[in-house]
């Protein structure tokens, strides 16, 4: 039986698979359990907790006011920053998430795009809002920000300073 080689196509798309792979995978950003994180649209900065165990982030959002124009929904909310300054933010929603939660009934939220950024690392991921003055961060970050991004080391905290702060969505 003849053995087949390889043919240069095969090759070369092998090495642009490898090339591929080492661009896309670069070294995550170690970070703490929690961080300071910084939300693009809203030019603030505020404390977030970061959880593998949640799919999603989730952000503490006060007065959601959701409204339709030219056929869009939106929703108009208040945030905070980590001194208290309240900012009005109004983003099209993205689709309304149903939460589950233990013991009581599925809570729909509205979810937002927002864009955020832990270290060097920036992202636009979808954010549900909701009330979470009950927790201790205002901002929950989840797998869909984290993956491929970042790295938890549970024993610290605060171990990056957000360095895209300042800088807008659209850079």
């Amino acid at each position: 039986m003849e053995r087949r080689r390889p043919t240069a196509c095969w090759l070369g798309l092998s090495l642009f698979a490898l090339t591929c792979f080492a661009v896309v995978h670069a070294a995550p950003l170690t970070a703490g359990w929690v961080e300071r994180v910084w939300i693009a649209e809203a030019a603030i900065e505020i404390s977030a907790k970061l959880d593998s165990g949640a799919d999603h982030s989730s952000l503490h959002a006060e007065d959601i006011v959701l409204s339709e124009r030219s056929g869009v929904l939106r929703a108009r909310f208040l945030m905070r920053d980590s001194a208290g300054r309240g900012v009005v933010l109004d983003r099209p929603v993205t689709r309304q998430a149903m939460i589950k939660r233990h013991g009581t009934p599925p809570q729909a939220r509205p979810v937002v795009r927002l864009t955020l950024c832990v270290g060097t690392n920036r992202r636009e991921v979808d954010v549900s809002l909701v009330d979470r003055s009950g927790f201790d961060f205002p901002l929950l970050l989840g797998r869909s920000f984290l993956r491929g991004l970042v790295l938890i080391d549970v024993d610290r905290e605060y171990l990056n300073e957000p360095a895209c702060a300042r800088r807008t969505a659209n850079d």
